[in-house]
């Protein structure tokens, strides 16, 4: 599971020896994926619900 904390604790180990440069570049592309996340249930409960 990703919460558990073997888990957590390696990957704070990997980010923690990424350049400022790729962690920018992690998180600019979380975002990007919360967004479309976000569209695609908004996409979903429209069509669901039949609102335009």
């Amino acid at each position: 599971s990703k919460n558990e904390p073997e888990y957590l604790e390696g990957r704070v180990r990997e980010l923690g020896k990424l350049s400022e440069k790729e962690l920018r570049g992690l998180a600019e592309r979380g975002k990007e994926k919360k967004e479309e996340v976000a569209l695609a249930k908004e996409r979903e409960l429209k069509e669901k619900y039949w609102v335009a």
